[in-house]
């Protein structure tokens, strides 16, 4: 007598409903993917920003800060050279302002970076959106307002609502 090692037809029903129900429980998860590679970016940004500012703040108050004019802003002067080199962060009451914090970073891939449209306040987006002018709107991105006379420390917020 042969033997015979070809599927049934049952039991091919039976594996495809398998992998259907698999596929089915597996959907929410394979669609949440890009909203949490988002989330994860933009915390690291977040992140990565607050330490930064830790410690362009603790060399501010270890003395490598010097006055530029009559301002509250300092620059770090690293080698104490008594020159604003290449790199060499600006501060804004001790802490980094809007254009030293994308220097800091070395952003890359598709993040975006926009200044606010309010003259009222330097804050910074870095975000994901289609277009720089999008940045707000897209609902997704990270934003620092840098230290000001009336708020002498910077905000940092995440805003994942459209990630």
């Amino acid at each position: 007598m042969k033997n015979n090692k070809k599927f049934t037809s049952t039991e091919l029903i039976i594996v495809v409903i398998t992998l259907v129900i698999l596929g089915l429980a597996a959907t929410p998860f394979l669609l949440n993917i890009q909203h949490n590679a988002k989330l994860r970016v933009i915390n690291g940004v977040k992140d990565a920003t607050e330490h930064a500012d830790k410690i362009a703040h603790e060399q501010y108050n270890q003395g490598y800060a010097v006055q530029i004019g009559t301002t509250d802003r300092y620059f770090l002067d690293l080698n104490q050279n008594g020159l604003q080199d290449i790199n060499e962060p600006i501060l804004v009451l001790g802490h980094l302002d809007s254009t030293s914090v994308v220097t800091s970073l070395n952003l890359q891939g598709k993040l975006l970076v926009s200044e606010s449209k309010n003259t009222n306040n330097d804050a910074l987006y870095i975000g994901f959106a289609n277009s720089i002018d999008e940045i707000e709107s897209s609902q997704c991105y990270f934003r620092y307002e840098q230290a000001t006379p009336s708020t002498p420390t910077p905000s940092f917020t995440i805003e994942s609502s459209g990630c």
